[in-house]
């Protein structure tokens, strides 16, 4: 608790002393919310820098909310911090509990937004060039499981697309919940079979 209360306050030479002397960069609040998380809420660039170089998580989910960092960056319309997250990595593609990805929390055709569609695109470029394919079916996959399609789920899953798909609002299991009850429970067999997250 100490070092969030460091990152809470801006006090940057207090959590690099704390860092030093092996505080957890993981540390969290009394919610279960991690220090990059209140830094982020900070927009403050330099306590994120500091938290990123010391080995914080990237894509650490907050609890019930299940935001990550980027997520609050991009909420925050915080462009340096959303640079310096998609610069360590950070997973643009991630969903929050709601199922939505860090661009849909953005404010619409802000800086952020372009700066985080751009990171996905080169994502899936990247997966496709590894012959990956997870983020490439993520559409079909969601929109196969809101019509309870399991022929085409179990297609699209051994091409390796990511079972969590979402389409930015929510994930192919959220959608599978909205159907009738027989649909639902054969349709989240298709993407538990998959390995999709509950």
């Amino acid at each position: 608790p100490e070092l969030v209360a460091a990152v809470r306050s801006g006090n940057a030479v207090l959590a690099a002393e704390l860092l030093r002397r092996t505080a957890p960069v993981e540390s969290t609040d009394l919610h279960g919310v991690p220090a990059l998380h209140h830094a982020i809420l900070r927009r403050d660039k330099p306590m994120v820098a500091l938290l990123l170089r010391a080995g914080a998580g990237v894509d650490s989910a907050a609890p019930v909310t299940g935001n990550r960092p980027l997520h609050l960056a991009a909420r925050r319309n915080a462009l340096e911090c959303t640079q310096a997250l998609l610069e360590a990595r950070a997973n643009p593609a991630a969903t929050n509990a709601r199922g939505e990805v860090p661009a849909r929390v953005a404010r619409p055709k802000s800086e952020v937004q372009k700066v985080i569609y751009k990171a996905m695109q080169e994502r899936i470029q990247v997966e496709r060039r590894a012959g990956i394919g997870r983020g490439f079916s993520s559409v079909r996959l969601v929109r196969a499981a809101a019509r309870a399609d399991c022929d085409v789920i179990r297609t699209i899953l051994q091409d390796s697309a990511d079972p969590n798909s979402s389409d930015g609002k929510m994930t192919a299991l959220q959608y599978v919940v909205q159907l009738s009850p027989e649909q639902a429970v054969a349709t989240a067999s298709c993407l538990l079979d998959g390995d999709a997250e509950i």
